[in-house]
Protein backbone atom coordinates (compact mmCIF):
# COMPACT_ATOMS: atom_id res chain seq x y z
CA UNK A 1 0.00 0.00 0.00
CA UNK A 2 1.05 3.47 -0.65
CA UNK A 3 3.10 5.91 1.80
CA UNK A 4 -0.18 7.66 2.32
CA UNK A 5 -2.17 4.87 3.77
CA UNK A 6 0.98 4.63 6.75
CA UNK A 7 1.58 6.11 9.59
CA UNK A 8 5.85 6.68 9.34
CA UNK A 9 5.67 8.71 12.98
CA UNK A 10 3.74 6.25 14.78
CA UNK A 11 5.28 3.02 12.77
CA UNK A 12 9.08 4.26 14.41
CA UNK A 13 7.54 5.52 17.58
CA UNK A 14 6.36 1.84 18.12
CA UNK A 15 9.82 0.44 17.40
CA UNK A 16 11.34 2.76 19.20
CA UNK A 17 9.24 1.74 22.55
CA UNK A 18 11.05 -1.53 23.21
CA UNK A 19 11.55 -2.61 27.22
CA UNK A 20 15.27 -0.83 27.10
CA UNK A 21 14.44 2.25 29.16
CA UNK A 22 12.15 -0.06 31.44
CA UNK A 23 15.79 -2.21 32.31
CA UNK A 24 17.23 1.32 32.21
CA UNK A 25 15.70 2.06 35.00
CA UNK A 26 16.22 -1.27 36.50
CA UNK A 27 19.72 -1.33 36.25
CA UNK A 28 20.37 2.53 37.41
CA UNK A 29 18.11 1.84 40.29
CA UNK A 30 19.70 -1.18 41.55
CA UNK A 31 23.43 0.39 40.74
CA UNK A 32 22.09 3.25 43.15
CA UNK A 33 20.77 0.84 45.45
CA UNK A 34 24.15 -1.06 45.88
CA UNK A 35 26.01 2.17 45.85
CA UNK A 36 23.58 3.52 49.01
CA UNK A 37 24.33 0.00 50.38
CA UNK A 38 28.34 0.51 49.83
CA UNK A 39 28.07 4.05 51.44
CA UNK A 40 25.98 3.30 54.01
CA UNK A 41 28.32 -0.07 55.18
CA UNK A 42 31.52 2.01 54.53
CA UNK A 43 29.86 4.90 57.27
CA UNK A 44 29.21 1.65 59.91
CA UNK A 45 32.45 0.33 59.22
CA UNK A 46 34.10 3.59 59.81
CA UNK A 47 31.77 4.09 63.24
CA UNK A 48 32.74 1.01 64.16
CA UNK A 49 36.90 1.45 63.88
CA UNK A 50 36.07 4.73 65.65
CA UNK A 51 34.63 3.12 68.64
CA UNK A 52 36.60 -0.04 68.10
CA UNK A 53 39.84 2.15 68.49
CA UNK A 54 38.03 4.05 71.76
CA UNK A 55 37.75 0.46 73.50
CA UNK A 56 41.53 -0.87 72.76
CA UNK A 57 42.42 3.04 74.17
CA UNK A 58 40.45 2.07 77.37
CA UNK A 59 41.60 -1.66 77.26
CA UNK A 60 45.22 -0.65 77.33
CA UNK A 61 44.77 1.94 79.78
CA UNK A 62 43.47 -0.15 81.97
CA UNK A 63 46.34 -2.74 82.10
CA UNK A 64 48.36 0.46 82.08
CA UNK A 65 46.40 1.29 85.44
CA UNK A 66 46.50 -2.18 86.58
CA UNK A 67 50.48 -1.99 86.71
CA UNK A 68 50.97 1.12 88.12
CA UNK A 69 48.14 0.16 91.10
CA UNK A 70 50.59 -3.23 91.53
CA UNK A 71 54.16 -1.07 91.44
CA UNK A 72 52.40 1.01 93.83
CA UNK A 73 52.83 -2.24 96.60
CA UNK A 74 56.42 -1.73 95.50
CA UNK A 75 56.58 1.47 95.96
CA UNK A 76 55.13 0.97 99.72
CA UNK A 77 57.81 -1.67 100.36
CA UNK A 78 60.29 0.84 99.09
CA UNK A 79 59.36 3.42 101.81
CA UNK A 80 58.98 1.01 104.63
CA UNK A 81 62.60 -0.46 104.14
CA UNK A 82 63.97 2.94 103.65
CA UNK A 83 62.89 4.34 106.96
CA UNK A 84 64.33 1.62 108.82
CA UNK A 85 68.03 0.58 109.81
CA UNK A 86 67.16 -3.44 109.51
CA UNK A 87 64.26 -5.03 108.10
CA UNK A 88 63.18 -8.59 109.89
CA UNK A 89 60.80 -11.41 108.44
CA UNK A 90 57.91 -9.68 111.04
CA UNK A 91 58.04 -6.58 110.51
CA UNK A 92 58.00 -6.93 106.65
CA UNK A 93 55.14 -9.18 107.21
CA UNK A 94 53.29 -7.20 109.73
CA UNK A 95 53.48 -4.67 107.07
CA UNK A 96 53.09 -6.34 103.76
CA UNK A 97 49.44 -8.22 105.16
CA UNK A 98 46.86 -6.00 104.59
CA UNK A 99 48.80 -4.61 101.20
CA UNK A 100 48.83 -8.04 99.80
CA UNK A 101 45.05 -8.15 100.70
CA UNK A 102 43.98 -5.49 97.96
CA UNK A 103 46.75 -6.76 95.68
CA UNK A 104 46.37 -10.78 94.76
CA UNK A 105 48.35 -10.93 91.79
CA UNK A 106 51.39 -10.54 93.64
CA UNK A 107 53.39 -13.73 93.83
CA UNK A 108 56.30 -12.27 96.64
CA UNK A 109 57.09 -9.16 97.69
CA UNK A 110 60.81 -9.67 99.79
CA UNK A 111 63.33 -7.40 100.50
CA UNK A 112 67.13 -8.33 99.17
CA UNK A 113 69.77 -6.81 101.21
CA UNK A 114 73.18 -6.05 100.01
CA UNK A 115 76.20 -8.76 101.51
CA UNK A 116 79.12 -8.34 100.93
CA UNK A 117 81.43 -11.02 100.22
CA UNK A 118 83.14 -10.69 103.84
CA UNK A 119 79.93 -10.26 105.48
CA UNK A 120 78.37 -13.15 104.18
CA UNK A 121 78.94 -15.32 107.37
CA UNK A 122 77.63 -13.09 109.97
CA UNK A 123 74.22 -12.53 107.90
CA UNK A 124 73.87 -16.45 107.13
CA UNK A 125 73.51 -16.29 111.37
CA UNK A 126 71.70 -13.47 111.24
CA UNK A 127 69.41 -14.96 109.00
CA UNK A 128 69.20 -18.46 110.68
CA UNK A 129 68.49 -16.71 114.01
CA UNK A 130 65.41 -14.79 112.83
CA UNK A 131 63.59 -17.82 110.63
CA UNK A 132 64.38 -20.34 113.58
CA UNK A 133 65.98 -23.02 111.01
CA UNK A 134 69.62 -22.99 109.48
CA UNK A 135 69.87 -21.22 106.45
CA UNK A 136 72.53 -20.36 104.09
CA UNK A 137 72.91 -17.73 100.71
CA UNK A 138 72.43 -20.38 97.64
CA UNK A 139 72.72 -20.13 94.28
CA UNK A 140 70.64 -21.96 91.27
CA UNK A 141 72.86 -23.79 89.18
CA UNK A 142 71.63 -24.58 85.60
CA UNK A 143 69.16 -27.18 86.04
CA UNK A 144 67.26 -24.41 88.48
CA UNK A 145 68.52 -26.26 91.85
CA UNK A 146 69.52 -24.10 94.84
CA UNK A 147 72.80 -24.80 96.16
CA UNK A 148 75.03 -23.43 98.75
CA UNK A 149 76.81 -20.35 97.22
CA UNK A 150 80.42 -20.21 96.58
CA UNK A 151 82.48 -17.09 97.05
CA UNK A 152 81.70 -14.16 95.61
CA UNK A 153 82.54 -10.15 95.95
CA UNK A 154 78.34 -9.59 97.22
CA UNK A 155 75.06 -10.98 97.24
CA UNK A 156 71.58 -9.68 96.76
CA UNK A 157 69.73 -12.95 99.05
CA UNK A 158 66.14 -13.24 100.03
CA UNK A 159 65.65 -11.95 103.69
CA UNK A 160 62.27 -11.90 104.05
CA UNK A 161 59.65 -12.34 102.08
CA UNK A 162 55.29 -12.02 101.76
CA UNK A 163 54.06 -14.50 102.07
CA UNK A 164 56.23 -16.81 104.00
CA UNK A 165 54.42 -19.44 102.13
CA UNK A 166 54.71 -20.69 100.00
CA UNK A 167 57.90 -18.51 99.19
CA UNK A 168 59.88 -20.04 102.91
CA UNK A 169 62.65 -22.02 100.22
CA UNK A 170 63.33 -19.03 98.13
CA UNK A 171 64.47 -17.11 101.70
CA UNK A 172 68.71 -16.96 100.86
CA UNK A 173 68.35 -17.44 97.57
CA UNK A 174 70.84 -15.14 95.73
CA UNK A 175 69.13 -12.94 93.10
CA UNK A 176 72.41 -12.66 91.77
CA UNK A 177 72.69 -16.38 90.89
CA UNK A 178 69.76 -15.96 87.82
CA UNK A 179 71.09 -14.37 85.06
CA UNK A 180 67.87 -12.52 83.99
CA UNK A 181 66.98 -11.51 87.00
CA UNK A 182 70.27 -10.50 87.79
CA UNK A 183 70.45 -8.21 84.63
CA UNK A 184 67.64 -6.44 85.87
CA UNK A 185 68.70 -6.23 89.34
CA UNK A 186 71.81 -4.47 87.81
CA UNK A 187 70.24 -2.52 85.98
CA UNK A 188 67.90 -0.75 88.79
CA UNK A 189 71.31 -0.58 91.08
CA UNK A 190 72.80 1.26 88.32
CA UNK A 191 70.14 3.61 86.75
CA UNK A 192 68.63 4.32 90.38
CA UNK A 193 65.06 3.48 89.14
CA UNK A 194 62.73 0.61 89.16
CA UNK A 195 63.84 -2.37 86.22
CA UNK A 196 61.53 -5.81 85.29
CA UNK A 197 62.80 -8.19 84.09
CA UNK A 198 61.00 -10.44 80.63
CA UNK A 199 58.68 -12.95 81.47
CA UNK A 200 60.09 -15.79 83.61
CA UNK A 201 58.14 -18.60 84.70
CA UNK A 202 58.20 -18.74 88.65
CA UNK A 203 60.78 -19.63 91.51
CA UNK A 204 58.26 -21.27 93.65
CA UNK A 205 57.47 -24.96 93.49
CA UNK A 206 53.63 -26.25 93.05
CA UNK A 207 52.02 -28.96 94.79
CA UNK A 208 48.84 -28.99 92.87
CA UNK A 209 49.03 -30.41 89.69
CA UNK A 210 46.66 -27.55 88.23
CA UNK A 211 49.73 -25.01 89.13
CA UNK A 212 52.18 -26.76 87.51
CA UNK A 213 52.65 -25.05 84.69
CA UNK A 214 51.93 -21.47 86.39
CA UNK A 215 51.96 -18.16 83.81
CA UNK A 216 55.20 -16.29 83.39
CA UNK A 217 55.58 -13.69 85.82
CA UNK A 218 57.16 -10.54 85.60
CA UNK A 219 60.19 -9.80 88.42
CA UNK A 220 60.65 -5.84 89.55
CA UNK A 221 63.44 -4.71 91.72
CA UNK A 222 63.53 -1.01 93.16
CA UNK A 223 67.23 -0.57 94.71
CA UNK A 224 67.58 1.37 97.92
CA UNK A 225 70.38 3.32 98.39
CA UNK A 226 72.50 4.09 101.76
CA UNK A 227 71.57 7.30 102.57
CA UNK A 228 74.78 8.07 104.60
CA UNK A 229 76.89 7.46 102.02
CA UNK A 230 78.86 10.91 101.67
CA UNK A 231 80.41 9.89 97.73
CA UNK A 232 78.27 8.57 95.26
CA UNK A 233 75.87 6.33 95.72
CA UNK A 234 76.49 3.13 97.70
CA UNK A 235 73.46 0.34 97.29
CA UNK A 236 72.18 -0.45 100.49
CA UNK A 237 70.08 -3.61 98.51
CA UNK A 238 66.49 -3.59 96.58
CA UNK A 239 62.96 -4.70 97.54
CA UNK A 240 61.77 -7.48 94.93
CA UNK A 241 58.20 -7.62 93.63
CA UNK A 242 56.75 -10.86 91.28
CA UNK A 243 53.71 -10.21 89.47
CA UNK A 244 51.52 -13.50 88.01
CA UNK A 245 51.13 -11.46 84.58
CA UNK A 246 48.25 -13.52 83.81
CA UNK A 247 46.44 -12.90 86.67
CA UNK A 248 46.56 -9.13 86.85
CA UNK A 249 45.90 -8.48 83.57
CA UNK A 250 43.05 -11.02 83.86
CA UNK A 251 41.67 -9.21 86.85
CA UNK A 252 42.08 -5.85 85.12
CA UNK A 253 39.86 -6.96 81.73
CA UNK A 254 37.73 -8.59 84.02
CA UNK A 255 34.72 -6.50 83.06
CA UNK A 256 35.18 -6.07 79.46
CA UNK A 257 33.46 -8.24 77.05
CA UNK A 258 35.80 -10.63 75.17
CA UNK A 259 34.33 -9.23 71.70
CA UNK A 260 37.66 -7.75 71.07
CA UNK A 261 41.10 -10.35 71.57
CA UNK A 262 43.78 -8.58 73.59
CA UNK A 263 47.08 -9.84 73.12
CA UNK A 264 50.39 -8.65 75.02
CA UNK A 265 53.46 -9.09 74.08
CA UNK A 266 56.85 -8.40 75.99
CA UNK A 267 58.83 -6.45 72.67
CA UNK A 268 61.94 -5.07 74.26
CA UNK A 269 64.01 -6.77 72.27
CA UNK A 270 62.61 -6.17 68.75
CA UNK A 271 64.04 -9.92 67.52
CA UNK A 272 62.50 -11.37 70.80
CA UNK A 273 58.77 -10.63 70.93
CA UNK A 274 57.28 -12.69 73.53
CA UNK A 275 53.70 -13.37 74.41
CA UNK A 276 52.43 -12.60 77.85
CA UNK A 277 49.06 -12.72 77.88
CA UNK A 278 46.10 -13.25 75.29
CA UNK A 279 42.16 -13.07 75.71
CA UNK A 280 39.53 -13.02 73.67
CA UNK A 281 38.13 -14.53 70.24
CA UNK A 282 41.54 -14.66 68.07
CA UNK A 283 40.57 -14.23 64.36
CA UNK A 284 43.09 -14.21 61.50
CA UNK A 285 42.05 -11.90 59.36
CA UNK A 286 41.16 -9.29 61.79
CA UNK A 287 39.39 -6.42 59.81
CA UNK A 288 40.30 -3.35 62.64
CA UNK A 289 43.62 -3.56 64.76
CA UNK A 290 45.37 -1.57 66.83
CA UNK A 291 47.87 -1.31 69.29
CA UNK A 292 49.60 0.83 71.63
CA UNK A 293 53.12 0.09 73.81
CA UNK A 294 53.67 0.75 77.60
CA UNK A 295 56.78 1.51 79.84
CA UNK A 296 57.25 -1.34 82.44
CA UNK A 297 60.17 -1.13 84.56
CA UNK A 298 62.42 -0.39 81.87
CA UNK A 299 60.79 -2.66 79.50
CA UNK A 300 57.96 -2.34 76.62
CA UNK A 301 54.75 -4.11 76.53
CA UNK A 302 53.01 -3.92 73.17
CA UNK A 303 49.16 -4.21 73.88
CA UNK A 304 47.03 -5.27 70.56
CA UNK A 305 43.83 -5.45 70.57
CA UNK A 306 41.75 -7.23 67.47
CA UNK A 307 38.43 -7.19 66.53
CA UNK A 308 36.56 -10.81 66.95
CA UNK A 309 33.26 -12.14 64.92
CA UNK A 310 31.70 -10.99 67.71
CA UNK A 311 32.19 -7.50 67.59
CA UNK A 312 31.39 -7.28 63.82
CA UNK A 313 28.25 -9.34 64.64
CA UNK A 314 27.06 -7.30 67.16
CA UNK A 315 28.30 -3.41 65.61
CA UNK A 316 26.63 -4.34 61.99
CA UNK A 317 23.06 -3.06 61.76
CA UNK A 318 20.45 -3.90 59.18
CA UNK A 319 20.59 0.01 58.02
CA UNK A 320 22.70 -1.06 55.06
CA UNK A 321 20.85 -3.63 53.94
CA UNK A 322 17.68 -1.30 54.47
CA UNK A 323 19.05 0.88 51.69
CA UNK A 324 20.04 -1.91 49.82
CA UNK A 325 16.37 -3.67 49.65
CA UNK A 326 14.66 -0.67 49.47
CA UNK A 327 16.64 0.59 46.59
CA UNK A 328 16.44 -2.00 44.78
CA UNK A 329 12.21 -3.00 45.36
CA UNK A 330 11.32 0.79 44.19
CA UNK A 331 13.45 0.37 41.46
CA UNK A 332 11.58 -2.85 40.53
CA UNK A 333 8.22 -0.67 40.98
CA UNK A 334 9.87 1.83 39.00
CA UNK A 335 10.62 -0.26 36.16
CA UNK A 336 7.45 -2.16 36.42
CA UNK A 337 5.80 1.29 36.34
CA UNK A 338 8.08 1.93 32.87
CA UNK A 339 6.82 -1.11 31.95
CA UNK A 340 3.38 -0.27 31.77
CA UNK A 341 3.71 3.12 30.56
CA UNK A 342 5.42 1.70 27.39
CA UNK A 343 3.28 -1.19 26.99
CA UNK A 344 0.47 1.43 27.36
CA UNK A 345 2.11 3.58 24.88
CA UNK A 346 2.47 0.89 22.77
CA UNK A 347 -1.06 0.05 22.92
CA UNK A 348 -2.59 3.70 21.77
CA UNK A 349 0.45 3.85 19.60
CA UNK A 350 -1.52 0.51 18.07
CA UNK A 351 -4.68 1.81 18.31
CA UNK A 352 -3.78 5.08 16.44
CA UNK A 353 -2.00 3.28 13.36
CA UNK A 354 -5.38 1.07 13.37
CA UNK A 355 -7.66 4.08 13.35
CA UNK A 356 -4.99 5.78 10.57
CA UNK A 357 -4.64 2.38 8.49
CA UNK A 358 -8.66 2.12 8.69
CA UNK A 359 -9.01 5.86 7.40
CA UNK A 360 -7.33 5.30 4.71
CA UNK A 361 -7.81 2.00 3.68
CA UNK A 362 -11.24 0.30 2.34
CA UNK A 363 -12.15 -2.14 4.54
CA UNK A 364 -13.22 -4.97 1.95
CA UNK A 365 -10.58 -4.93 -0.25
CA UNK A 366 -7.93 -3.37 1.70
CA UNK A 367 -6.99 -1.03 -0.71
CA UNK A 368 -6.87 2.63 -1.08
CA UNK A 369 -10.08 4.26 -0.46
CA UNK A 370 -11.71 7.08 -2.13
CA UNK A 371 -10.19 9.67 -0.15
CA UNK A 372 -6.00 8.67 -0.27
CA UNK A 373 -7.29 8.45 -3.99
CA UNK A 374 -8.08 12.00 -3.84
CA UNK A 375 -5.10 13.48 -1.39
CA UNK A 376 -2.73 11.36 -3.83
CA UNK A 377 -3.90 12.24 -7.10
CA UNK A 378 -3.65 15.95 -5.98
CA UNK A 379 -0.22 15.28 -5.22
CA UNK A 380 1.08 13.37 -8.24
CA UNK A 381 -0.97 16.45 -10.18
CA UNK A 382 1.17 18.81 -8.40
CA UNK A 383 4.37 16.87 -9.22
CA UNK A 384 3.33 16.66 -12.91
CA UNK A 385 3.09 20.60 -12.92
CA UNK A 386 6.53 20.90 -12.03
CA UNK A 387 8.22 18.60 -13.46
CA UNK A 388 6.51 18.29 -16.69
CA UNK A 389 6.13 14.09 -16.82
CA UNK A 390 2.76 12.44 -17.93
CA UNK A 391 0.05 11.53 -15.15
CA UNK A 392 -1.93 8.67 -16.43
CA UNK A 393 -5.47 7.37 -14.60
CA UNK A 394 -7.75 4.33 -14.88
CA UNK A 395 -11.03 3.96 -13.72
CA UNK A 396 -12.10 0.22 -14.16
CA UNK A 397 -15.65 -1.06 -13.52
CA UNK A 398 -16.98 -4.55 -13.06
CA UNK A 399 -19.41 -5.14 -15.80
CA UNK A 400 -23.34 -5.96 -14.21
CA UNK A 401 -22.05 -6.63 -11.07
CA UNK A 402 -25.42 -5.65 -9.86
CA UNK A 403 -26.84 -8.65 -11.86
CA UNK A 404 -23.77 -10.50 -10.28
CA UNK A 405 -24.73 -9.45 -6.74
CA UNK A 406 -28.86 -10.60 -7.97
CA UNK A 407 -28.11 -13.55 -9.08
CA UNK A 408 -25.66 -14.42 -6.31
CA UNK A 409 -25.43 -12.96 -3.28
CA UNK A 410 -23.81 -9.94 -1.63
CA UNK A 411 -21.10 -12.70 -0.06
CA UNK A 412 -20.03 -13.40 -3.92
CA UNK A 413 -20.10 -9.71 -4.64
CA UNK A 414 -17.53 -9.10 -1.46
CA UNK A 415 -15.47 -11.74 -2.65
CA UNK A 416 -15.36 -10.82 -6.19
CA UNK A 417 -14.66 -7.14 -5.01
CA UNK A 418 -11.41 -8.40 -3.30
CA UNK A 419 -10.27 -10.58 -6.31
CA UNK A 420 -10.32 -7.60 -8.41
CA UNK A 421 -8.78 -5.33 -6.13
CA UNK A 422 -5.58 -8.20 -5.99
CA UNK A 423 -5.31 -8.56 -9.08
CA UNK A 424 -4.87 -4.03 -9.32
CA UNK A 425 -2.65 -4.44 -6.15
CA UNK A 426 -0.61 -7.11 -7.71
CA UNK A 427 -0.50 -5.33 -11.11
CA UNK A 428 -0.15 -1.82 -10.15
CA UNK A 429 3.12 -2.90 -8.20
CA UNK A 430 5.19 0.26 -8.47
CA UNK A 431 5.59 1.85 -5.09
CA UNK A 432 4.19 5.11 -7.04
CA UNK A 433 1.32 3.24 -7.92
CA UNK A 434 -1.83 3.57 -6.48
CA UNK A 435 -4.71 1.41 -7.09
CA UNK A 436 -8.26 2.35 -4.80
CA UNK A 437 -11.16 1.73 -4.49
CA UNK A 438 -13.30 4.65 -6.09
CA UNK A 439 -17.12 3.68 -5.02
CA UNK A 440 -19.10 0.70 -4.99
CA UNK A 441 -17.78 -1.78 -7.88
CA UNK A 442 -15.66 0.92 -9.12
CA UNK A 443 -11.99 1.15 -9.09
CA UNK A 444 -9.17 3.87 -9.86
CA UNK A 445 -5.21 3.27 -10.48
CA UNK A 446 -2.92 6.45 -10.51
CA UNK A 447 -0.01 5.77 -12.27
CA UNK A 448 2.26 8.58 -12.10
CA UNK A 449 5.33 9.43 -14.68
CA UNK A 450 3.52 6.92 -17.39
CA UNK A 451 2.55 7.67 -20.81
CA UNK A 452 -0.29 6.75 -22.69
CA UNK A 453 1.27 3.53 -23.86
CA UNK A 454 2.22 2.16 -20.97
CA UNK A 455 -1.09 3.19 -18.92
CA UNK A 456 -2.63 1.36 -21.74
CA UNK A 457 -0.68 -1.25 -21.18
CA UNK A 458 -1.03 -1.52 -17.46
CA UNK A 459 -5.22 -1.36 -18.08
CA UNK A 460 -4.62 -4.41 -20.99
CA UNK A 461 -2.84 -6.61 -18.41
CA UNK A 462 -5.14 -6.36 -15.59
CA UNK A 463 -8.29 -6.83 -18.14
CA UNK A 464 -6.03 -10.09 -18.89
CA UNK A 465 -5.31 -11.15 -15.49
CA UNK A 466 -9.53 -10.38 -14.14
CA UNK A 467 -10.49 -13.16 -17.02
CA UNK A 468 -7.70 -15.22 -15.92
CA UNK A 469 -9.88 -15.44 -12.76
CA UNK A 470 -12.88 -16.83 -14.30
CA UNK A 471 -15.13 -16.24 -11.86
CA UNK A 472 -18.31 -17.62 -12.90
CA UNK A 473 -21.05 -14.80 -13.69
CA UNK A 474 -24.46 -16.77 -14.64
CA UNK A 475 -26.39 -13.55 -15.27
CA UNK A 476 -23.99 -11.47 -17.37
CA UNK A 477 -24.71 -10.28 -21.35
CA UNK A 478 -20.95 -9.92 -21.89
CA UNK A 479 -19.27 -13.75 -20.99
CA UNK A 480 -20.34 -16.20 -18.75
CA UNK A 481 -17.64 -15.04 -16.45
CA UNK A 482 -16.85 -11.38 -14.41
CA UNK A 483 -14.85 -9.27 -16.87
CA UNK A 484 -14.19 -5.50 -16.15
CA UNK A 485 -14.14 -2.22 -18.36
CA UNK A 486 -11.02 0.36 -17.95
CA UNK A 487 -11.43 4.03 -19.06
CA UNK A 488 -7.24 5.58 -19.76
CA UNK A 489 -6.70 9.12 -19.62
CA UNK A 490 -3.23 10.70 -19.67
CA UNK A 491 -2.30 14.31 -19.25
CA UNK A 492 0.74 16.50 -18.49
CA UNK A 493 -0.48 18.87 -15.88
CA UNK A 494 -0.63 22.53 -16.03
CA UNK A 495 -1.49 25.34 -13.71
CA UNK A 496 -4.30 26.04 -15.61
CA UNK A 497 -5.84 22.58 -15.05
CA UNK A 498 -7.28 20.79 -12.14
CA UNK A 499 -7.06 16.78 -11.65
CA UNK A 500 -10.57 16.62 -12.20
CA UNK A 501 -9.87 17.14 -15.79
CA UNK A 502 -7.92 13.84 -15.64
CA UNK A 503 -10.62 12.17 -13.97
CA UNK A 504 -13.30 13.47 -16.36
CA UNK A 505 -11.66 12.25 -19.31
CA UNK A 506 -11.02 8.89 -17.88
CA UNK A 507 -14.53 8.74 -16.70
CA UNK A 508 -15.27 9.64 -20.42
CA UNK A 509 -12.93 6.99 -21.75
CA UNK A 510 -15.10 4.27 -19.21
CA UNK A 511 -18.27 5.24 -20.57
CA UNK A 512 -16.88 4.60 -24.48
CA UNK A 513 -15.94 1.51 -23.10
CA UNK A 514 -18.81 0.17 -21.84
CA UNK A 515 -20.98 1.82 -24.95
CA UNK A 516 -18.78 -0.54 -26.80
CA UNK A 517 -19.89 -3.75 -25.59
CA UNK A 518 -17.48 -3.64 -22.12
CA UNK A 519 -14.93 -6.38 -21.19
CA UNK A 520 -12.56 -3.42 -23.08
CA UNK A 521 -10.38 -0.93 -22.80
CA UNK A 522 -10.72 2.52 -24.10
CA UNK A 523 -8.03 5.23 -24.48
CA UNK A 524 -9.46 8.90 -24.07
CA UNK A 525 -8.87 11.33 -26.84
CA UNK A 526 -8.21 15.08 -26.23
CA UNK A 527 -11.69 16.49 -28.34
CA UNK A 528 -14.25 14.07 -26.37
CA UNK A 529 -16.74 15.43 -24.14
CA UNK A 530 -18.64 14.10 -21.04
CA UNK A 531 -22.17 13.60 -22.01
CA UNK A 532 -22.83 10.02 -21.01
CA UNK A 533 -24.13 7.72 -18.30
CA UNK A 534 -23.61 4.68 -17.09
Amino acid sequence: MSDEAQTPQSSSLNRSLGYGPALAVLFVGCSLAYAGFRYARAAEDSSLASRFGRACEARAATIESALDSRLLALDAIYAYVDSRDSVDQNGLEHFAAPLFERVAEVEALAWLPRVAGGDRVRFEETLSAEQGDALVVTNLDANGRANQAGTQDEFYPIASTFPVEPNRTLIGLNMLSEPSRARALRRALTSGEAAATGPLPSLVARDDEAEAQPGPVLTVFVPIFDAYARRGRRPRGAVMGVFRVSDMIREALRHFSEDITVRVYDVTTPTDRRLLWAGGDAEAEAPFRRSQTLAVGGRTWLVTGDAGPDYLREGHTGSPWSVLLGGVLASVLLCAYVSIGIRRARLIDNLARDLDRMSREDPLTGIANRRVFDLRLRREWQQSTRNGAPLSLLMIDIDHFKRFNDSLGHQAGDACLRQVAQVLGTTAARSTDLPARYGGEEFAVVLPTTDEGGAEQVAKTILYRVRRLEVAHPDSATAPYVTISIGVATMVATAAKAESELIKAADRALYRAKKQGRDRVVVAVPDDTLDSAS
